[in-house]
């Protein structure tokens, strides 16, 4: 099962950069519809990693390096004021939040019922 969460991790993260790439691109390379399907799936493999690829040990590690993600990508609609590279950075922060964000809320969940059952 732990190589389970690894794929679901390194595919989610290809798939997020690709469409961050691709969904920048003028000529309309992906349409809503499939777009739409791929950032669901890529909440999917989100659930998947946060259940299956951080473990108790790794928790507080990982839910650092998602807030200040989170941080970033908040700010990252700043960056669509530069030329050429902007948008793509928008678009690929956006996607990456829609992979991330969905692992952050399983481990953050595992960790307060952990928490419970210790008190």
């Amino acid at each position: 099962m732990e190589k389970v969460g690894e794929w679901a991790f390194n595919i989610g993260v290809v798939i997020a950069l690709g469409l961050g790439l691709i969904s920048s691109l003028k000529a309309g390379v992906l349409s809503d519809t499939v777009a739409g399907i791929l950032a669901a799936i890529l909440v999917v493999m989100g659930l998947v990693v946060g259940f299956l690829n951080v473990t108790r040990g790794e928790t507080r590690d990982f839910l650092i390096v998602v807030a200040v993600l989170i941080l970033a990508a908040t700010g990252a609609s700043t960056l669509s004021v530069l030329p050429m590279v902007g948008p793509y950075m928008v678009n690929t922060f956006g996607y990456l939040m829609a992979f991330i964000v969905p692992a952050a809320l399983v481990v953050c969940l595992k960790s307060i019922f952990a928490m419970s059952k210790d008190a």
